[in-house]
């Protein structure tokens, strides 16, 4: 089982040698936008900030024909109401903004779709994020004010995220349109992890 799965794999990567490469080959710049949701307290009882949507711009470069290495900064904002936010044994509530402003470093190994469209192929990928959060806290009870002050403010995150899409090359132009799906975690008790869907737009070169 192991070597038929090790021979199909091999198969894949070597017959793709041959076949057009859907990644951007050189270089490439562009836009992208969608949408994200949030998961998990930003604060002690805060619930999911929610979802929100996304805007960002790419710079990317081919690594090898089938590989390339992407920069991606992203911006994410949300407003929500919260009703339980906690210290010790109290509760208050209230509203909160959140916005993330993520720096995204990817590898995208990319495959053509044997026998389909040229220039049309699948990928997937990892990396490592950073991210600048900024949080303010509104309290709807003057007595809880003082506290929802101290818990707003700026903090530095980082993570990780693994990512999925589909990529068309125009066959004409140097442009490639695609569509992604990323799953992100960022490590710390107060952060949310991110579920996202975006399409973008590149300029190669």
């Amino acid at each position: 089982m192991r070597k038929a799965l090790f021979l199909l794999v091999l198969g894949v990567v070597l017959g793709s040698m041959w076949l057009p490469a859907p990644g951007i080959a050189g270089g490439a710049i562009g836009v992208r936008g969608g949408w994200s949701h949030a998961s998990g307290d930003v604060f002690d009882g805060s619930g999911d900030p929610g979802s929100g949507g996304i805007y960002g711009f790419t710079v990317a470069l081919g690594i090898v024909p089938m590989l390339d290495a992407e920069f991606a900064y992203e911006r994410y904002t949300s407003d929500f109401d919260f009703r339980a936010a906690s210290l010790e044994d109290a509760f208050f509530g209230g509203k909160a903004s959140y916005d993330d402003q993520a720096y995204l470093l990817t590898g995208k190994l990319h495959l053509p779709l044997i026998g389909g469209m040229t220039g049309l192929g699948l990928y997937g990928g990892a990396g490592i994020n950073l991210h600048r959060i900024d949080l303010s806290v509104k309290s709807q009870d003057e007595d809880w004010e003082a506290y929802a002050e101290r818990i707003s403010g700026e903090d530095d995150q980082r993570g990780w995220h693994l990512v999925g899409g589909v990529q068309w090359k125009f066959p004409a132009f140097p442009l490639a349109l695609y569509g992604e799906y990323r799953y992100q975690g960022i490590r710390g008790s107060d952060t949310p992890n991110y579920s996202s869907i975006y399409a973008g737009l590149n300029l190669c070169f």
